[in-house]
């Protein structure tokens, strides 16, 4: 791949050991040659749409891989079962979360995957993650830069960044 690559996923848990779980998320998605270039900070973030569940950790990575988009969906669905994520209410409590917020320019629109994520727009949390790795990306599909989105986005939930330390273990 080229270095100017920019292939984006979030991770989300708020089931048992948060931290563990997207540090084991980061280690197998090294183990299935999907290389880590750079990273959000971590956050701890207020659920989205199904509200009555504990906070998620998030955290947003650039990666670079040769998978193309409907194979990294694959890597990143069996990674989810390898943590133990089973299938449950849309939006509620999970071990694990993957998804693929961006692919280089690509804009895909099937019925598994939708690439861009179709909340980016909508997630305060997102936007955030966004932002912290490069507010200069234009959401493909637009002529907006993740600077002017998160400007617009309603920041009503609870996003907190944590602290460096807590980093440093995940990656």
């Amino acid at each position: 791949m080229k270095p100017n690559d920019r292939i984006i996923l979030c991770l989300g848990s708020n089931l048992e050991d948060r931290h563990k779980n997207i540090k084991t998320a980061v280690s197998l998605l090294k183990k299935h040659k999907i290389k880590l270039t750079c990273s959000s900070s971590l956050y701890e973030t207020e659920p989205v749409g199904f509200e009555d569940q504990n906070a998620f950790y998030n955290i947003s990575l650039c990666v670079n891989t040769l998978l193309s988009p409907e194979n990294l969906l694959g890597t990143v669905k069996r990674i989810e079962s390898l943590i133990g994520r089973r299938e449950s209410v849309r939006n509620g409590p999970r071990l694990i979360d993957i998804d693929i917020l961006l692919y280089n320019d690509i804009i895909v629109d099937t019925e598994n995957l939708c690439i861009p994520h179709k909340k980016i727009r909508e997630r305060f949390f997102v936007l955030q993650m966004l932002k912290d790795i490069d507010e200069e990306i234009v959401l493909p599909g637009t002529d907006k830069k993740i600077k002017e989105l998160y400007e617009e986005v309603s920041k009503d939930k609870y996003v907190k960044k944590l602290p460096e330390k807590a980093l440093k273990g995940v990656l």
